[in-house]
């Protein structure tokens, strides 16, 4: 008996292979994909540490970018909550204040 395997590196792969045939399936992405095997054959040649080490090496400047980015971000969000907590804060005790000079006359 067979032992059938469904796990998720079963369907992650098949996701994968999908969306590779996909892509492939037209003429202009096959082209465009040839084009970069024959770009990085002439680039790297018999040197394929290069190559690893240039992924590598852009990965590591990708992240810093990304790093930076999403500290801007965070920086931005958190300073419009503040601002919004501020202003809502500031509104509640407005009407509250104009409620209580109300009740009192």
């Amino acid at each position: 008996m067979s032992k059938k395997s469904s796990g998720l590196f079963t369907l992650i792969t098949g996701a994968v292979v999908g969306a590779a045939a996909l892509f492939l399936s037209d003429k202009k992405n096959r082209s465009k994909t040839t084009a970069a095997i024959k770009t990085a054959k002439k680039k790297y040649g018999d040197n394929p540490q290069k190559a690893v080490k240039d992924a590598v090496t852009l990965a590591k400047k990708e992240t810093k970018k990304v790093k930076a980015t999403s500290k801007k971000a965070v920086t931005k969000a958190t300073s419009t909550a503040k601002k919004n907590v501020a202003t809502s804060v500031k509104k509640r005790a407005e009407k509250t204040i104009k409620n209580t000079k109300k009740s009192s006359k």
